[in-house]
């Protein structure tokens, strides 16, 4: 993947996270500590060569990213990113008013009250602005290339790339839905067939996580919840019809990625 440009302030952020960075290594190594990027990444919960692209520039920085900085290099979010600080003064102004809208509008509809901070939470990731960064749409058969390249850093041909609604780690990525497995008109969330989903492969999935799982002996990977019980873990079609619907998640199995989120495109 070609590096895409970056503005003005994107540049100016990287540099400055370049000199924090180094006063960081600096501070570390005069206390016998580890001061490597890749004890950096360990602590900040980035993959190595995510580090190493935002320190170059390669990739701007975001909130998450910024944040997490931040708090390695014990400094304010500002004296990285002051465009990223503005967002998010800008960003908790708007959630203190429509944190209040979201309660008023649950109890109209005599939905369960939720605590303000469940409220805030929600309105936080409803106001989201999307990262910058762009995430490959794959054929199912292309992730583990795809894995593979972003983990080297290397580049990697798409076709089609999609922001993200929401804040997930570079090595994202969008896949189609491909059948109806995952498809249950009764249930409170499901996926029809041609939906996008975004997988995070650096998230590590929950019981009740939407997951894309590479089987042993399987000629492609499958979309399917993972549920836990007594110990055990097992994967679940949503399609109640579904033959086969739950299964049991072998040791020998790979999740390649938890699904963060779910793209529906309306007619125009």
């Amino acid at each position: 993947m070609t590096p895409k440009p970056q503005n003005r302030h994107q540049v100016d952020d990287a540099r400055r996270l370049q000199t924090l960075f180094y006063e960081w290594q600096t501070r570390r190594q005069a206390q016998g500590l580890p001061f490597s990027q890749a004890e950096a990444a360990s602590i900040l919960g980035f993959g190595q060569s995510a580090v190493s692209q935002y320190l170059k520039g390669t990739i701007p920085l975001n909130f998450r990213a910024a944040s997490k900085f931040a708090e390695l290099l014990g400094c304010p979010i500002g004296r990285i990113s002051p465009s990223i600080a503005d967002q998010a003064k800008h960003l908790t102004e708007r959630v203190a008013s429509a944190s209040d809208e979201y309660a008023e509008w649950r109890e109209k509809r005599g939905l369960p009250p939720v605590g303000r901070s469940a409220a805030i939470e929600m309105t936080k990731q409803s106001l989201a602005s999307p990262t910058s960064v762009k995430h490959p749409l794959l054929g199912w058969l292309e992730i583990s290339g795809w894995l593979e390249a972003s983990a080297s850093a290397g580049q990697f041909d798409a076709a089609t790339w999609y922001g993200a609604p929401i804040d997930v780690s570079p090595k994202s990525f969008y896949l189609i839905v491909p059948g109806d497995s995952m498809w249950n008109q009764a249930a409170p969330l499901s996926f029809r067939q041609g939906e996008l989903i975004l997988v995070d492969p650096e998230v590590t999935p929950i019981n009740g996580s939407y997951v894309v799982v590479q089987e042993v002996g399987s000629s492609e990977p499958s979309f399917r919840q993972l549920i836990g019980e007594a110990g055990k873990r097992y994967l679940q079609a949503l399609n109640p019809a579904w033959p086969d619907r739950i299964t049991s998640l072998s040791d020998d199995a790979t999740i390649l990625g938890t699904v963060k989120s779910k793209m529906v495109f309306f007619p125009t």
